[in-house]
């Protein structure tokens, strides 16, 4: 498979990725496929989740620790 990327981000910080899958020399089905965008706490130090309830979303410091320290599952 390949995959063709373009990425755009704006002046508040958002992302957007458009990816395009392609197939390689030999084509397979995709059974399963996700993106992970892995941050330093330099470059990004702050967080705002999203969740489905009214008044639950964190936002503030990333938490203190060394490897992950939060994910959204």
């Amino acid at each position: 498979m390949r995959v063709r990327t373009r990425g755009a981000i704006e002046v508040d910080g958002c992302m957007k990725v458009e990816m395009h899958l392609l197939p390689g020399e030999h084509p397979a089905e995709i059974q399963r496929l996700w993106l992970e965008i892995p941050l330093r706490a330099e470059t990004a130090p702050l967080m705002h989740t999203v969740t489905a309830g009214l008044r639950q979303n964190y936002s503030g410091a990333l938490p203190s620790g060394t490897g992950v320290v939060w994910d959204s599952s």
